[in-house]
């Protein structure tokens, strides 16, 4: 807050020399408004669209501030400020401009030209990465970097990461690439609205990001979402290196096993035990409370010692439906460190997948 109205205005208890003035980003309204996703930053309806949302938040304002009714709104480019003149107090006419009740942009022209990174990623790609990533990230609001995908571009690759702190999906492209290195984090809202709108054909996505804000750019389509503000976690350090122990099985029957075992599992923990033995893989859930039990056995191929190892079943329900191929391959080390679900469809991507194991 900062500024003052003029001293010739009253309010209900008589004089008011300080009333409230407002400073409003409009970046907070661009995420809340989610039909803004629609306007164009290009030419004038922009200004209208900008114009027509603080109109009606300042409305909602001067309610609970009391003394304030109704007012015009003004911007002046040349500075970014919206001035709030109120006509039933005094007249703008023969107060001066630095009297006016002005509401700073914090910076008009960042949020529309001053993107100094750019990029651009096909539609269908930038859609499976999404489709990816997101179900993974995370929540929580003591975690904020958590609760987006984390987009890192290179000059020879593109990693989209998104974590809850219990699994982790790290997703390549080798065919997406930028000169200049990338890196931020998109919070969910905007990527749940970007996927449903963007084009499932090879229509390039224009992407311009700076230090607080992310324009995706297509065909009648632009979006302004407002970025996560913090550094992503080290996500390289938690995904295990060596796991001599490879399992390879076909995805549906590990996916429809998992889910008819994980049936008779303890709705405490939800977990499902994985026991490899030769070329056979033995699912099984138990349920102590309710003397229930299931076990079930698949073929696989498999290359390393016997073992056994926990998870919990949500986990995997949810990795596998999210994956494409018909063949997915786990590598584990032992049954308390994590294990790596990892499944390639082509040789430009690459899914990778770090799920937490238990010792069983």
């Amino acid at each position: 807050y900062g500024g003052t109205l003029p001293s010739e205005v009253k309010g209900v208890e008589g004089e008011i020399e300080n009333i409230y003035s407002i400073l409003l980003n409009v970046d907070h309204l661009i995420n809340i408004v989610e039909g803004f996703a629609e306007s164009k930053v290009d030419n004038s309806s922009a200004d209208t669209n900008v114009f027509s949302f603080l109109k009606k938040t300042l409305k909602d304002v001067s309610t609970n501030l009391g003394g304030i009714n109704e007012f015009d709104l003004d911007l002046d480019k040349r500075v970014n400020e919206w001035r709030v003149i109120d006509r039933n107090f005094y007249d703008p006419e023969k107060v001066s401009g630095d009297k006016y009740l002005t509401l700073d942009l914090v910076g008009l022209g960042s949020l529309v030209t001053d993107f100094k990174l750019e990029t651009k990623i096909s539609g269908d790609l930038l859609g499976k990465a999404i489709d990816s990533t997101l179900f993974a990230s995370g929540n929580d609001d003591l975690r904020p970097v958590m609760s987006g995908v984390f987009f890192q571009v290179s000059n020879d690759k593109s990693c989209f990461v998104a974590t809850d702190a219990h699994k982790l999906v790290k997703y390549v492209r080798n065919d997406i690439n930028s000169d200049n290195a990338i890196e931020f984090i998109v919070p969910n809202k905007p990527l749940n609205i970007l996927k449903s709108i963007l084009p499932d054909n090879k229509e390039d996505v224009r992407v311009l990001y700076n230090n607080t804000n992310a324009i995706f750019s297509f065909s009648t389509f632009t979006m302004i979402c407002r970025l996560i503000d913090g550094k992503f976690p080290n996500y390289e350090a938690v995904i295990p290196k060596e796991n001599p122990n490879v399992l390879e099985i076909d995805r549906l029957q590990l996916l429809n096993s998992t889910k008819r075992a994980s049936i008779f599992s303890s709705k405490t923990t939800n977990q499902v035990k994985f026991e490899i033995k030769g070329n056979l893989l033995k699912i099984s859930a138990e349920d102590l409370d309710f003397n229930n039990k299931a076990e079930e056995t698949l073929e696989c191929n498999y290359n390393g010692d016997d073992i056994a190892i926990g998870f919990n079943s949500r986990f995997i329900v949810e990795m596998l439906n999210n994956l494409s191929s018909e063949i997915v391959q786990i590598e584990l080390s032992s049954p308390n460190r994590a294990c790596l679900l990892y499944t390639s469809d082509a040789a430009d991507e690459e899914d990778s997948v770090d799920l937490g194991g238990r010792r069983i």
